[in-house]
């Protein structure tokens, strides 16, 4: 199911968090490196949803460049049943 939301509410929404400090460490994950709209309320799954959809159904997947997108590892949400992996 692709995102609906409207691309401009979003944006805004994105520019408002941003303003407001954004992407700093905060209480919500303090021991991994902060995600650029994975960590933002703009993201599908921010609410910590019972079922998360895959990052692709985003409607701001967009304004990420193919080969940046290709180039990252997989969210771990696109991986079911798959634990993310930090450095030590």
């Amino acid at each position: 199911m692709q995102d609906d939301r409207d691309i401009l509410e979003l944006l805004k929404a994105e520019l408002s968090f941003l303003e407001q400090g954004g992407y700093r460490k905060g209480p919500r994950y303090p021991w991994r490196p902060t995600f650029m709209f994975e960590d933002s309320p703009t993201c599908i799954n921010f609410q910590g949803e019972e079922h998360p959809r895959p990052c692709g159904e985003c409607a701001l997947i967009q304004f990420v460049p193919q080969e940046v997108a290709l180039s990252l590892p997989p969210h771990p949400i696109d991986q079911p049943g798959r634990m993310p992996e930090f450095p030590l």
